[in-house]
């Protein structure tokens, strides 16, 4: 490294990085450094894992609670989908819906509005946006209602200790999440904007839409096909949390049996699905 003049550190993060990125939540382009590119590869990681633990929790809960079901073909149906795609390396999911999927596409020109706001093309998926004017003001105002109502709640604990008198601690907690954003608009100067997607020719051909926020197929794809969390893994955790933590599962045929006097079906019991959210977090986390 010394004979190439090449030195070791990291000096080179306040350089300039001379290239783009496609996509970013931030501000970026050539100029920055390239600890400024590694800090949209980092939030561009994050975003893919949140929409990732999201789509693959719900999808991954409903198969999981489909393959205990007592009907045939919801249980056959969830097993099906399970042994397919659990079986398929993501990579080629990827390559499926980015080159097969993604590319059956129409043009940004040809697209026809989903919902009158929506447009899903060939290079991307455009969303209104939110544009926000003094933000922070807003957000100041949410944590000021947190803490609000983190008083209120140890106020009403002490009062049911000391006289036994209930304060409806969730209707006042609802209406300081709602009465201090509101002071922030009719005070502290916040406002909201919606920004719509429009059509724009960029020359003779080629068309995009501005406005809004496009999300490019690339993200799509990964979110799609490549989630770093897959639902045919997450439904194997589901179903091992709600079977021991609900004995029920484990009785014999027939499906009704005597539990603490009472004839219980063999279903599942929502009070036992908290059990799921520590193996959860261990999983997504892991």
């Amino acid at each position: 490294m010394e004979n190439r003049g090449i030195s070791f550190g990291y000096g080179f993060l306040s350089q300039e990085s001379s290239f783009d990125v496609q996509f970013s939540l931030i501000e970026y382009d050539g100029s920055h450094s390239y600890f400024r590119a590694y800090l949209v590869g980092l939030l561009n990681t994050i975003l893919v894992s949140a929409i990732g633990i999201i789509f693959a929790t719900i999808i991954g809960v409903v198969v999981g609670i489909a393959r205990l079901s007592n009907n045939y073909l919801i249980k056959r149906s969830a097993a099906v989908y399970v042994e397919f795609f659990r079986n398929i390396p993501l990579l080629l999911q990827i390559f499926f819906w980015y080159f097969a999927a993604l590319r059956a596409l129409p043009l940004p020109e040809d697209a026809e509005p989903i919902l009158g706001v929506f447009f899903l093309t060939i290079k991307g998926f455009f969303i209104p946006a939110f544009i926000w004017n003094n933000l922070d003001v807003f957000l100041y105002s949410i944590i000021a209602a947190i803490i609000t109502i983190f008083f209120v709640k140890n106020y009403a604990r002490k009062k049911q200790e000391n006289d036994g008198t209930q304060t409806p601690v969730l209707l006042i907690s609802i209406a300081l999440l709602v009465i201090f954003p509101l002071i922030s608009f009719l005070v502290g100067g916040v406002s909201l904007k919606i920004g719509l997607p429009e059509i724009k020719q960029l020359s003779q051909t080629s068309y995009t839409f501005e406005g809004g926020i496009g999300l490019p197929p690339e993200l799509i794809a990964i979110s799609s096909g490549g989630r770093p969390i897959p639902p045919s893994n997450v439904y194997e955790v589901c179903d091992s949390c709600l079977i021991s933590g609900n004995p029920i599962f484990k009785l014999t045929p027939p499906t009704k049996k005597l539990i603490n006097g009472k004839i219980t079906n063999s279903a599942i019991d929502i009070n036992n699905t908290g059990v799921c959210v520590p193996s959860f977090s261990c999983f997504f986390l892991a």
